[in-house]
């Protein structure tokens, strides 16, 4: 419950509000919220994605290798036997209960957990992401060239950006990749696992501003972005920040504040009819939370057996 601003919790309030009170009010001790569905709402909080779980396992290669300089063999085996285990274990988590005590416990994957006709072919799909993106991370000289270059210098992997100047009281926070000093100036890469090129986001460019402004007193100009699609793959080339960037993201980021500091009072309320709920069948299905939501249009049900508690009568 914390006021701060973060790229993925817009992402959040983007999507869906009763989605945002679920995953940041809801499951908060201090938030008065029906006792029974709050037990429920903590276990779902748990669920990943079969996407989701590719890319977290993608990100956790590169820095590994990065930081490390583990190997890549163990690294890739590791990788896809962690994204195995999740599948394994939420296909059959009490014949697999073993791998759920066991040292490092594979998340339950909603797509499994809610009986979607689709979870095969979904995690077949994100694993061949997965396979593809740290072939790329590796072998791909465009890719290779990137990173081997800001490892020279001072750099910076999966750096958490935290003390900028509060907004409104909200403060904002972000997550850097992969950071390092060249002849220019601060270059910034983002991983992506997947290989279509989407469009910037201004908000994302503003706090990677916000931060290079604050930890060495340098204008936008000397920043350089960079982003790498490992399913392709496809290194777009670097590019400087501007102040038209900054002023657009810095625009956004005080709408998306004013809406938080006005949902807020209701969200510390536990007032759970101020969030109104998407009603987006493929928004529903990809939100982990769909169960309590009375408002949910994905049209799966919760698998029985996902937990020991009653999560069947949640709802009634």
């Amino acid at each position: 419950m914390n006021k701060t601003h973060s790229y993925s919790k817009r992402g959040v309030l983007a999507s869906c509000l009763r989605q945002y009170f679920y995953e940041y009010y809801a499951s908060a001790k201090r938030v008065a919220f029906d006792g029974q569905r709050k037990t429920v709402l903590r276990k779902l909080k748990e669920l990943s994605g079969v996407f989701l779980l590719a890319g977290n396992r993608l990100h956790w290669v590169i820095e590994q290798h990065l930081k490390k300089d583990l190997p890549r063999g163990w690294l890739e085996r590791t990788s896809l036997d962690g994204f195995d285990q999740a599948v394994r274990y939420s296909k059959a988590p009490e014949a697999n209960r073993h791998l759920a005590e066991g040292r490092y416990p594979p998340p339950m994957l909603q797509e499994y957990a809610y009986q979607e006709p689709r979870a095969d072919e979904w995690s077949e799909q994100a694993r061949e992401a997965l396979t593809r993106a740290m072939r790329s991370f590796f072998e791909d000289a465009g890719v290779t060239g990137v990173w081997q270059a800001l490892l020279q210098d001072t750099h910076w992997v999966e750096h958490r950006i935290k003390g900028l100047a509060k907004i409104d009281g909200f403060g904002v926070e972000g997550k850097i990749d992969l950071a390092g000093w060249d002849e220019y100036g601060v270059r910034i890469v983002d991983w992506k696992l997947g290989g279509t090129v989407t469009g910037e986001d201004s908000l994302q460019l503003l706090i990677y501003g916000l931060w290079a402004e604050r930890e060495f007193e340098i204008p936008p100009e000397r920043v350089r972005v960079q982003r790498a699609f490992l399913g392709g793959p496809c290194v777009e080339k670097a590019r400087p920040l501007d102040r038209e960037m900054l002023r657009l993201g810095r625009a956004r980021l005080i709408q998306d504040i004013e809406l938080m500091r006005e949902l807020d009072v209701y969200g510390r309320a536990g007032n759970e009819e101020a969030f109104t709920p998407c009603k987006k069948e493929n928004t529903c299905r990809q939100c982990k939370y769909q169960h309590l939501c009375l408002g949910s249009s994905s049209g799966l049900t919760l698998r029985p057996t996902f937990v020991s508690l009653p999560v069947l009568s949640a709802t009634e």
